[in-house]
């Protein structure tokens, strides 16, 4: 999602409506029970995905219908915030188109750099909690992380298994300088907390922090729909 670096107007009223419901009325009734929980903030621990195959392209989860080949394609909830208001209130509805895809990246939600750290969490709750609901059923399900800063390194990590894939986004970062510094600093992070077996970049990987990971880790580039969308037209 985009990371504003200057402050912006309130986030869209119906998702977060929505979404500080969950938080103060408890997890919803589509949530899985008796999921594992990180020990400190007591997010949904998502199980390392099945990387036996590769996905060969990402695709935004609401233009599914687009792509060429869904059974080996990566959808993205890399999009604006109100797109996700149906995840958070009837997942159930998605399960069976979703499953067609090679997998998915956990829902992800919108930081804002002047947020109260309460909402910067409950953004990564919100991401795991729907992770763990489509693993459940049945779903191949990659962590997306998102971050501002090191002020988030203590939760934005939580909730993945050691060695799992991971999905980022340099979306809406990459023209922001100290925003894009914060992300570069977060992945080397990322790298040293979770030791993934692989991370899934959808934007640009136009650094050399890049070429460093990818000396760690197995790097998987996506460029995003808008880039790819171009391409076709030219």
């Amino acid at each position: 999602m985009l990371v504003p670096e200057e402050p912006e107007p309130a986030p869209p009223l119906p998702i977060w409506n929505a979404a500080l419901t969950m938080a103060t009325a408890g997890p919803p009734d589509w949530f899985p029970y008796g999921v594992p929980v990180d020990p400190v903030h007591h997010l949904p621990i998502l199980t390392a995905p099945d990387l036996s195959s590769m996905p060969i392209v990402a695709t935004a989860f609401d233009k599914r219908g687009s792509a060429p080949d869904v059974g080996a394609t990566l959808l993205h909830f890399y999009v604006q915030d109100q797109k996700l208001r149906t995840q958070l209130l009837h997942p159930q509805s998605f399960v069976q188109s979703l499953a067609l895809a090679w997998g998915i990246t956990s829902p992800d939600f919108s930081m804002w750099a002047d947020a109260p750290r309460d909402l910067r969490i409950l953004s990564v709750r919100m991401n795991r909690m729907l992770g763990a609901y489509y693993q459940s059923r049945g779903l191949r399900v990659v962590p997306s992380l998102r971050w501002i800063d090191s002020n988030d390194y203590d939760f934005c990590f939580a909730g993945v298994e050691i060695g799992s894939a991971v999905s980022v986004s340099t979306h809406g970062l990459w023209r922001a300088g100290k925003l894009r510094q914060g992300f570069l600093n977060g992945l080397h992070e990322a790298v040293e907390r979770i030791e993934p077996r692989a991370i899934f970049v959808y934007g640009t990987v136009n650094h050399v922090v890049f070429r460093d990971i990818a000396r760690k880790t197995d790097l998987v580039h996506f460029e995003d729909d808008r880039t790819r969308a171009r391409k076709r037209a030219a």
